[in-house]
């Protein structure tokens, strides 16, 4: 009979584990839901209200990123690039510099020997 409870404990474990993971996924989507049914009832200047909240939070992510890149004052820009993507969750993230040839001090591409220019 031991065993009978043990298999019966492990399965009143699981079903608490389980109503709980319930519980909280039901509060998120009822959360999400609300927050939908605000969105639909607000007025249009509170939905523009909302949107530039947003945009402050999104800007906020593209102004650590510049500013890691213009703290890198060396050479190795480019990993300080890639390390702020991949922070960034841009994984996938190639950056190819050579594929864009030399550029001069104002950004502009110069022409060279390959390019066909003489």
């Amino acid at each position: 009979m031991s065993v009978w409870n043990t298999i019966k404990s492990w399965f009143r474990s699981e079903a608490d584990g389980a109503q709980d993971w319930s519980r909280d996924l039901q509060r998120d989507w009822s959360a999400d839901l609300d927050r939908k049914e605000s969105d639909l009832r607000a007025t249009p200047t509170e939905k523009l209200e909302s949107l530039q909240d947003q945009i402050s939070d999104s800007s906020s992510v593209f102004d650590e990123l510049r500013d890691k890149i213009e703290a890198a004052s060396d050479p190795e820009v480019v990993g300080v690039a890639e390390d702020a993507a991949a922070d960034l969750g841009a994984d996938d993230l190639d950056l190819d510099v050579d594929a864009y040839g030399d550029l001069d001090a104002a950004g502009d591409r110069q022409a060279s020997s390959e390019d066909g220019a003489d």
